[in-house]
């Protein structure tokens, strides 16, 4: 597997990444492959690369050896977008309200970016068909709300990230800024976001025990998905991703992302509607 360094460009700000490219010879399926928060800003795309961090959280890594080309991108205020990681929490909040002033949010920042990596993917010479996500934690919550705004991703996988506002108000949860966007609670909380999504396929994981997740808003965010577009896996467990979990995971998402590639040698390439939209 080939490991490259890119940075992409976008509005004025950088987006360092990291590229993960099979052995032999493509084309391969497209994911974009998003950190966890875990309050550790001094790490970001280098743990789901397996280059640093938790070993169970290296699902690029994973991915790109199961034959997909997968890009991972650093998130607003983590490892190389972190100007000083002792004032990291202090800095994202500040980015969050920053961002309110300006009629955007967090969540927008983190859901532009995953678009700028599928589009850099659509163009990959090496890249065929339908691009993917998969997360952890904020990666779970990122490619929920990616995959709503982005009718490109075909499928994503939502690992221990997705619930509603009001479970975690109930439950006295206070989450990452980017979960509060203005006006979306009244709008229809997360099951709104969810009926978004459309010909698309969602895989969702979530611990039965999980602190950060009450189940059973977990299973209220579910509901709002059109019928056979997700699929929910409850654990028994907290917040985390068990191996055997993240194998069905990731080998799940390349199987739909590899019935979606083009016959070979039919000379065609996916095309994909591009859904605009700000979160």
């Amino acid at each position: 597997m080939l490991v490259r360094r890119l940075t992409l460009q976008v509005a004025g700000d950088s987006v360092p990444c990291l590229l993960l490219t099979p052995e032999g010879s493509g084309p391969w399926p497209g994911v974009v492959a998003i950190h966890q928060h875990n309050g550790e800003f001094a790490l970001g795309k280098s743990e789901p690369a397996g280059l640093a961090g938790d070993r169970t959280m290296a699902y690029g890594d994973a991915m790109a050896r199961l034959g997909a080309v997968v890009l991972i991108p650093d998130l607003s205020g983590f490892e190389d977008r972190l100007d000083d990681a002792r004032t990291g929490a202090r800095a994202e909040q500040l980015e969050a309200f920053h961002l309110l002033t300006l009629g955007s949010t967090l969540q927008a920042r983190h859901v532009e970016d995953v678009a700028l990596c599928v589009s850099w993917l659509s163009q990959h010479p090496d890249v065929t068909g339908p691009i993917g996500v998969i997360g952890h934690s904020l990666g779970g919550q990122v490619a929920f709300f990616a995959a709503a705004c982005d009718a490109r991703i075909r499928a994503a996988v939502v690992s221990c990230g997705l619930g509603t506002l009001e479970s975690f108000h109930r439950a006295g949860v206070l989450h990452n800024p980017a979960w509060y966007v203005p006006g979306l609670a009244l709008a229809g909380d997360s099951p709104a976001v969810a009926a978004l999504v459309e010909n698309q396929s969602v895989w969702i994981s979530a611990g039965e025990t999980d602190p950060l997740f009450p189940i059973q808003g977990v299973r209220d965010a579910v509901a709002g998905f059109r019928a056979g577009t997700a699929e929910l896996q409850v654990f028994a467990g907290g917040h985390g991703l068990p191996p055997a979990l993240s194998a069905e995971a990731t080998g799940w998402l390349l199987g739909v992302l590899a019935e979606q590639r083009p016959s070979p040698g039919d000379g065609s390439r996916s095309v994909a509607r591009h859904r605009p939209g700000r979160t």
